[in-house]
């Protein structure tokens, strides 16, 4: 009777502990807007990431930022606080829910200059990659809306293009960019789910974002992502 008992206790902390315990999901979205005709994230989209529905009391962390035409662009931070099933209402935690998402669908809706002469891709996308690795987060996301191609005074896969350099240099372009930018991706990136979303307009912009993604994921991928390339979420 007291090995039952015991036993119960047992459980029953087992199962306590494991209702007061809050997971987090951490996600950036990076959008390009140096091209007013490239897909930009939409609010049902980014939602979906979230999962709310399967995941009610997940704490979230949200990161928006732009790829202009400087290095160091417009970035937005947004938070929901993880809450545990004992200690919470759940009326309460619908209205954080739905103020999140009003904030997130504010976010999105920000307007943008149509075109930048320039577009600065490189060095926001290791940013947000290192500071997701950061992140103590369960789950990290990463998704980003661009067509990667690097167009500035110093390198422009735009008069030079994707293709021919990766032809011609390979993974040396990488390490090109590494040089420009003095920056380099952690080593280790297990755990990390990047998403490259692009829609090309025409023939050889699917080319060139086919090998420019390519070059991307087989980076990504030597560390420990898991990269999806697709066309929407």
């Amino acid at each position: 009777m007291k090995n039952n008992q015991f036993t119960f206790v047992v459980l029953m902390l087992i199962l306590i502990s494991s209702a007061c315990t809050t997971d987090k999901l951490s996600v950036t979205v990076i959008r390009d807007v140096t091209d007013s005709g490239m897909a930009y994230p939409k609010s049902e989209e980014v939602n979906s990431i979230f999962d709310i529905k399967g995941n009610t009391w997940r704490g979230i962390d949200f990161q928006f930022t732009l790829i202009a035409d400087v290095e160091y662009g417009p970035e937005y931070d947004l938070h929901l606080l993880g809450r545990n099933f004992f200690h919470s209402n759940e009326l309460e935690r619908k209205r954080e829910i739905g103020n999140f998402r009003n904030k997130i669908d504010s976010l999105l809706a920000i307007p943008q200059k149509p075109s930048r002469e320039y577009s600065v891709v490189f060095p926001v996308v290791i940013r947000e990659a290192t500071r997701l690795m950061k992140n103590p987060a369960s789950k990290k996301v990463l998704v980003i809306y661009s067509d990667l191609i690097e167009n500035t005074d110093t390198i422009s896969l735009v008069k030079l293009s994707a293709q021919k350099a990766i032809q011609r240099q390979g993974a040396g372009l990488w390490t090109q960019l590494e040089q420009i930018y003095q920056t380099q991706l952690p080593s280790n990136l297990n755990g990390l789910d990047i998403y490259l979303v692009y829609q090309a307009k025409d023939l050889y912009a699917s080319s060139e974002f086919k090998a420019i993604s390519g070059l991307y994921r087989q980076q990504l991928e030597q560390r420990g992502a898991r990269v999806m390339i697709t066309s929407k979420l």
